[in-house]
């Protein structure tokens, strides 16, 4: 993909036993893309994130008043593809009455992870949050637990009851399909705890942009040596 999130640009905050990490949606190897393979990256990310289509109509307006007469994208000094898309999401949402105005242009366009422990994660945008709690199994397995899945999305008042939806159980894996970025957690989650269970497995070697599993366990194990 053109579009992607990027570890080394990544940053991370802790807040006594919680923690958030956000990583910019930026254009990997600028100088290989061409203007036009970055806004089609653009156009692909309802796939991944779902709510950004809202923002897809005001997006394309803005792209075409950069083109000449021959149709040609060029951009001026301090316009990007992600700046465009920043200002397409606000004028989206400013317009559906969601104010806006206090939020940074960042938050415009980058998905924040909170995770409050033990057990409470949330990936959060302007007008839109995915929330996934995680309690034990009623098996008492500890290798098993259940999600619980929950998707806001910021509406008028008057839209808010045609898209409020009953939950859903998923009883059986892979039986419901998520959204392309949940669904490739859902996916990998069973292959790598079989990983993690490998008996020759001594130890393992975090990169930057999981800082955050670093600190979790880090908390984890305090609280156990304090029960211990």
């Amino acid at each position: 993909s053109v579009i992607d999130l990027e570890a080394k640009s990544s940053r991370h905050g802790f807040f006594g036993d919680h923690g958030m990490a956000v990583s910019p949606f930026e254009v990997k190897r600028t100088a290989e893309c061409s203007l036009e393979d970055q806004v089609e990256g653009i156009r692909q990310l309802p796939g991944t994130f779902p709510t950004v289509a809202e923002a897809l109509p005001r997006f394309e307006e803005l792209i075409y008043g950069y083109r000449d007469a021959a149709g040609v994208l060029a951009f001026p000094d301090g316009v990007t593809v992600r700046t465009l898309l920043q200002q397409a999401t606000r004028e989206t949402l400013s317009a559906k009455g969601l104010d806006v105005s206090g939020l940074t242009d960042d938050q415009m366009s980058d998905n924040q992870g909170w995770f409050l422990f033990p057990n409470f994660f949330m990936t959060i945008r302007a007008g839109e949050a995915t929330t996934i709690m995680a309690v034990p199994h009623p098996s008492g397995d500890p290798n098993r637990c259940i999600w619980h899945v929950t998707a806001y999305m910021w509406l008028p008042e008057a839209l808010r009851s045609q898209y409020r939806a009953d939950p859903v159980e998923v009883s059986e894996p892979n039986s419901y399909p998520y959204f392309l970025a949940l669904q490739q957690d859902y996916e990998q989650m069973p292959r790598q705890q079989q990983g993690l269970r490998n008996s020759g497995l001594g130890h393992i070697s975090l990169v930057h942009e999981e800082l955050s599993i670093a600190r979790f366990h880090s908390v984890l194990d305090r609280y156990l040596a304090a029960q211990g």
